[in-house]
């Protein structure tokens, strides 16, 4: 390999510390909110997996100016192999596992007394698929093979176990190019299995970002493995081959995944209304979990205004917001209840909500004084849930099921949020011990 000039070699070594610095933040922040949704939503410890390999290839990758004239070829693809197979086929295990419950979910929909022996075969098979073992078995047994290959071609070409890049030029056909070739078709079949699959996801609603997030991985990923493969010579030859421009854009392509995978998801837990929904068919809950969405929020609201309703659903969201913004000791909480009490509850209330007379009268009497302020003794979290709950059935018994005629898209999305939901909670993943309960996630104040 020849020397590379001094410029490129502070430019790598520039790019080099930032893959050495911005990964091990992003992956430990990402573990750091795995409760979170829509992280937990995620197959989060697959893709903490996956993130953590591919983290591995992209730091070695820059490590290879380095350290080329120290180790064999052999060596070098070995410890490439070991990071960029598990790698690749732990998000073929994502999606796998992805495929599988959800052609199970599928089927068992139809499943009857006439069920033929193949679909109940296809129903066992796609319950194992989803657990734990069959990823491990199968990261294990796809490694091993593969370097079994290179071990194998190395044998019986000697040279590579002791040649380094400075002493051997990769060219196309001869044996280093071959063993580079082996770590380099698998990633981009792997990747290239990972896009069709996610493209034959049943996923409609895709409500929380897995199969366009696995799409965009495999696109990128291919996309990535093309220009390597095809490009590479006119790339460096273009613009001088003492610096390896086209594994510059692969360590770039897999920065994207990381950012798409890990930092995005990342973000998106300190998102409002970032929160799981309840899985479950009864009414007064289903509508609950609706208008904890801020789509489904929207569309009831509308609905509402047409109902001459619409305090209704503007009180339950803000009583909902106090419990989940609520601080002991603060003056926002204690001007939010203020403002609720006056807007929803007060004799002059200018959207009065229509609640029992002795609840009323608690508010109007106990709970808050003359000029609208709270009471020590009732500045509870859950000060107005009792009349939420209300509100809540209120709207259940006499606006849901003409709600969900008059909207049957935002209705039928929300149910099929729901049950993409419930699908991703039947893939068996193992579980890190619960580190911590994320003040963010769950709204969790200081109790009295």
């Amino acid at each position: 390999m020849v020397a590379i000039t001094e410029t490129a070699v502070y430019v790598w070594t520039a790019f080099s510390a930032v893959q050495m610095v911005f990964h091990p933040i992003a992956l430990g922040w990402y573990w750091r909110r795995m409760d979170c949704t829509p992280v937990k939503q995620r197959l989060p410890v697959h893709f903490l997996f996956a993130n953590c390999f591919l983290s591995g290839w992209a730091i070695w990758s820059c490590l290879q100016y380095p350290v080329s004239s120290y180790i064999s070829v052999f060596l070098d693809q070995a410890i490439l192999l070991s990071v960029a197979s598990p790698c690749c086929d732990t998000y073929i295990v994502i999606a796998l596992s992805l495929f599988a419950a959800f052609n199970r979910a599928d089927k068992m929909l139809k499943l009857n007394a006439a069920t033929s022996r193949w679909t109940t075969w296809q129903l066992r098979a796609s319950a194992w698929l989803m657990k734990w073992q069959f990823a491990v078995t199968f990261i294990a047994v796809s490694w091993l093979a593969t370097l079994a290959f290179q071990i194998i071609y190395c044998v019986s070409h000697p040279d590579l176990f002791n040649l380094t890049y400075h002493d051997v030029k990769v060219v196309v056909g001869n044996d280093a190019s071959v063993l580079i070739g082996v770590a380099v078709y698998k990633s981009m079949f792997s990747f290239i299995l990972l896009l069709l699959l996610s493209w034959k996801l049943r996923i409609v609603v895709d409500a929380f970002g897995v199969k366009i997030l696995l799409k965009r991985i495999g696109m990128a990923a291919v996309v990535g493995g093309i220009q390597f493969v095809f490009f590479q010579a006119p790339i460096n030859s273009a613009f001088g081959d003492k610096f390896n421009y086209s594994l510059a854009v692969l360590v770039l392509v897999a920065n994207y995944i990381i950012v798409m995978s890990v930092c995005v998801p990342i973000w998106q837990t300190y998102k409002r209304n970032a929160e799981t929904l309840p899985v479950t068919h009864n009414p007064s809950i289903q509508l609950e979990a609706l208008l904890k969405t801020p789509e489904g929020f929207a569309a009831f609201r509308d609905h509402m205004k047409t109902e001459f309703a619409v305090e209704n659903v503007l009180f339950f969201r803000d009583a909902y917001e106090f419990r989940k913004e609520f601080f002991v000791n603060s003056e926002e909480s204690r001007r939010r209840a203020t403002a609720i009490f006056t807007t929803y509850l007060s004799p002059d209330a200018p959207l009065e909500v229509n609640i029992p007379s002795p609840m009323s009268a608690f508010f109007r009497t106990a709970a808050f004084n003359d000029d609208g302020t709270v009471n020590d003794s009732a500045f509870k979290p859950d000060l107005f849930a009792a009349a939420a709950h209300v509100i809540l059935q209120l709207m259940e018994v006499n606006s849901l099921d003409r709600f969900k005629q008059a909207q049957p898209a935002a209705w039928n999305a929300f149910v099929a949020r729901q049950n993409e939901q419930a699908v991703l909670h039947t893939i068996h993943t193992p579980r890190f011990p619960s580190h911590r309960q994320s003040n963010s996630e769950s709204g969790k104040r200081t109790s009295n």
